[in-house]
């Protein structure tokens, strides 16, 4: 009697799946509701103690112009803060020390856009020297959530199901899914110097819009 081959007794080998994968994507343009201005201060001296009183100095009046602005203190954070040393190397090449630099980076929150330019012209005025970034963002952007997820993948579907026609298939099945958040919010400011800036007359700012993004990767199942 013969005997069945380990193919054989495996049975016929099962026919590859076909699938297709697709990206679906939906976006709404809104209008921020606050911003997050980013400042640098930077203070110098030969002692750490004396850096830090200069840029403790600059602090106290920086945040007591923000607030006669409307911006509460608990809205101003320090995100940053550091001590370094500074040298040189003197004819000799020994190294010297010259002081030392303290850096302190703040993020404030400002739920009036109407505050914006008049808050970077009050860190200009107090003695910051940098800002580092300016963003706006909506509290509302969250609330979208739902429907751009859904519309997302309304245009998966669609674009898998032309596809699937195309090929004179039909959808059997999900075969895996990856929602992304995209939502854009770029820098409007990125690291510019506010004492090169000479700013004497009020910073123009303007909001514009946000675009908040959903897109989802799905791989679908044909038959």
């Amino acid at each position: 009697m013969p005997h069945a081959t380990a193919a054989q007794a495996a049975g016929p080998e099962a026919p590859k799946m076909t699938t297709v994968s697709v990206t679906g994507e939906s976006e709404r343009q809104i209008a921020p509701d606050y911003a997050l201005l980013s400042l640098g201060l930077e203070s110098k001296a030969n002692t750490v103690a004396a850096a830090k009183s200069q840029n403790d100095a600059v602090m106290s009046t920086l945040i007591s112009q923000l607030q006669q602005l409307g911006i509460s203190k608990s809205d101003i954070q320090t995100t940053n803060f550091r001590v370094s040393p500074e040298s040189y190397y003197d004819n000799s090449n020994q190294r010297k020390n010259s002081g030392y630099t303290v850096n302190n980076t703040i993020t404030i929150k400002i739920k009036d856009l109407n505050q914006v330019s008049k808050a970077i012209d009050s860190a200009a005025q107090a003695g910051a020297s940098d800002i580092h970034s300016l963003y706006f963002g909506s509290e509302k952007s969250d609330s979208f959530d739902d429907v751009l997820t859904i519309e997302a993948i309304q245009e998966a579907r669609h674009k898998a199901d032309v596809i699937a026609g195309a090929l004179g298939m039909s959808i059997d099945g999900v075969e895996n899914i990856y929602p992304q958040n995209a939502s854009t919010q770029e820098p409007m400011y990125e690291r510019v110097g506010l004492k090169a800036a000479a700013l004497s007359t009020t910073t123009p700012i303007e909001a514009g819009s946000l675009i908040v993004r959903k897109q989802v990767s799905i791989t679908y199942r044909l038959k």
